[in-house]
């Protein structure tokens, strides 16, 4: 998955830890420090599943930092890369 990130409207700084969360292994990139193919305040993410572990059909949860990303109900499927721009807001 790949996409941009914003926090409060605003891309998420250089060095923004993204996460994704899948029957509790975690996966971790962080924002470039530079522009990417993606764009200057994006993330590219690949969930590779341990062997024997399915994955199939299973919700994601994304954090940007320490907050929650809005993106809700996103499954995982083998084989594909998607798009998901990232959104949280910070109370």
């Amino acid at each position: 998955m790949y996409g941009n990130v914003t926090v409060n409207g605003l891309p998420a700084g250089n060095g923004t830890v993204i996460k994704a969360i899948i029957k509790g292994y975690v996966y971790t990139t962080t924002t470039p420090s530079q522009y990417t193919v993606y764009g200057p305040y994006s993330y590219d993410l690949m969930i590779a599943k341990p062997i024997g572990v399915s994955y199939e059909g299973e919700t994601i949860t994304f954090m940007i930092g320490n907050l929650t990303a809005d993106q809700k109900g996103v499954t995982w499927k083998e084989g594909t890369i998607k798009p998901l721009n990232l959104t949280a807001t910070n109370p």
